[in-house]
């Protein structure tokens, strides 16, 4: 068994966290499409829904830090991908369907089916795109670890130079990306294998050894990195939800933005980094951090939370929308988001959290529940 790495664990609950605030926010927006703009807590509310920006990206420089340039035959990777990925998603799709039937009262049909299982936008299971995305990006990481195999044999140091290559051409094309967004319809494989480039960045950001650099006479510590790092990941986030904010006023309607803006690159690789050296500053705040992060029971919750996220996933819009169903419509939700979406996270995240742990918990059950 691999030796868990902690700042891995907190990126992932941090991922999921922001997953939820994403879709916690995108009901509200949805119900108030027509007036969102005018409302007071407008901009408060998309620090929430922004919080997708963070989720899928940091999912994926995980999935790349973690399988990147390692060894495995296809049967075991289809085996691990198949019990780890599919299995879970089967199963929880299927309960789409009968949420979507019982609850929500839908007609069952093949299309509704059909629309579930891949994840058609507006449906509801719009959320399961991401899964055959994933499928798509580790099938790129086997194809990416098949070459360096082959490459470590003929030489020594091929992994790193075709790592770097394929680094400088994942920037490249995450600009062409950023040209051309608004091209890529959504639930395709075009649209999902431009999601590759994150795996590759993840791999690259935790394991080149940063502190080697030097910027004229001034050495790259933790410290310095940490520091940087934490006032770029503010200000990147900041200015994101800033340009969603005057895009949709400007426009006169939600906008609605992506993964490739150049500023969500800066944000996710600066939040990499920080995660990454924080435990090696000794300064009195990052002391303080680090050892509220390492405490017994907090890190306890983290690993909890961390083994559950994938499962939390798959879970938390089926407790939105059994909410939304049965509770949302007789509160004031609508009208006071800066009450009632802090608590309807809360909710959710800590439901979704229960649910997958109880599950994990029951033999057999376990391997359908989400949680690794």
């Amino acid at each position: 068994m691999n030796k868990r790495i902690a700042y891995y664990d907190q990126l992932r609950v941090l991922a999921i966290l922001a997953i939820v605030c994403c879709h916690v926010a995108a009901d509200f927006i949805t119900r108030n499409h027509g007036l969102i703009m005018q409302h007071k807590t407008f901009f408060g509310v998309l620090l929430f829904s922004s919080g997708r920006l963070i989720g899928v990206p940091v999912f994926l420089m995980l999935s790349g830090a973690l399988l990147i340039n390692k060894k495995d035959t296809l049967s075991e990777f289809i085996k691990k991908r198949f019990n780890r990925v599919l299995i879970p998603f089967i199963f929880w799709a299927c309960i789409y369907v009968l949420f979507a039937v019982v609850i929500q009262e839908l007609e069952f049909t093949p299309q509704l089916v059909f629309n579930i299982f891949f994840g058609v936008k507006g449906g509801m299971g719009a959320i399961l795109w991401f899964v055959w995305m994933l499928m798509v990006v580790y099938i790129a990481i086997f194809i990416i670890n098949k070459i360096v195999e082959y490459g470590k044999s003929k030489s020594d140091n091929f992994d790193t130079n075709f790592i770097n290559v394929l680094v400088l051409l994942s920037l490249i094309l995450y600009l062409v990306y950023n040209m051309v967004q608004q091209n890529f319809p959504d639930n395709n494989i075009y649209y999902y294998a431009s999601f590759i480039p994150f795996a590759i960045f993840g791999y690259f950001l935790t394991h080149f050894d940063f502190t080697r650099i030097r910027i004229g006479k001034i050495d790259v510590t933790p410290g310095l990195i940490v520091k940087v790092t934490f006032v770029l990941s503010i200000l990147a986030y900041l200015v994101f939800v800033f340009v969603i904010y005057q895009t949709s006023l400007a426009n006169g309607k939600f906008y609605s933005a992506n993964y490739f803006d150049f500023h969500v690159l800066v944000f996710d690789f600066s939040l990499m980094l920080l995660f990454r050296y924080l435990p090696e500053c000794n300064g009195t705040v990052t002391k303080k951090v680090n050892g509220f992060l390492s405490s017994k029971n907090v890190a306890k919750a983290i690993l909890s939370i961390s083994t559950a996220s994938y499962g939390m996933y798959l879970v938390h819009i089926l407790i939105i929308k059994l909410l939304e169903a049965k509770y949302l419509y007789r509160i004031k939700f609508y009208n006071s988001p800066t009450f009632w979406l802090p608590i309807l996270l809360i909710v959710v995240f800590f439901s979704s959290w229960f649910v997958v742990w109880i599950l994990s918990k029951i033999p057999y059950v376990n391997k359908i529940s989400g949680a690794s």
